[in-house]
């Protein structure tokens, strides 16, 4: 009866394993399910991904034309003052010519060797005031492009830096 009694007692603990293995069995997806169940998953969120990754075309036109305004903003910021120091170097061409036309004028006037000489005299007088505003204007030409290359550059940038 003893044996009986444990037989019996062993029987309902391997029933009890059994029912308890099918019962986590059934809440345990099979591997196809987990499989399907990661596959939706990962598709869901490379969605989500795709979405937020594709910019709208119109938003994206409006970032590229404020891009090319800025763009064309800082090239107008960097020649104009370049355009108005080719103005001034044309103008001055334009007085050193007229000077040296007088100059031949002058020279084809004089009567004498004194006028000749007074006219020489006057056109260099002339020629080395306008030598030194020449490189008076120079110096400043060059030191405002230098400050507006400086301004235009980014920030954090210098020369020869290693």
């Amino acid at each position: 009866m003893a044996q009986a009694a444990s037989t019996s007692i062993t029987r309902r603990r391997a029933v009890a394993a059994l029912a308890l293995s099918r019962k986590q069995s059934m809440d345990k997806p099979t591997a196809t399910q987990h499989g399907r169940r990661i596959m939706a998953q990962k598709k869901a969120a490379s969605e989500r991904v795709a979405k937020s990754a594709t910019p709208d075309p119109t938003e994206l036109a409006k970032t590229a034309e404020i891009q090319v305004e800025a763009i064309a903003e800082r090239q107008r910021e960097f020649f104009n003052p370049l355009a108005k120091m080719n103005e001034r170097w044309l103008s001055r061409a334009t007085a050193e010519a007229r000077l040296a036309t007088d100059l031949g004028r002058k020279l084809s006037s004089a009567r004498s060797l004194p006028d000749a000489v007074e006219a020489y005299r006057q056109w260099m007088t002339e020629r080395t005031k306008t030598l030194v505003e020449d490189s008076q204007q120079f110096v400043a030409d060059c030191q405002r492009f230098m400050q507006e290359t400086a301004r235009l550059l980014p920030k954090g940038w210098s020369a020869g830096s290693t």
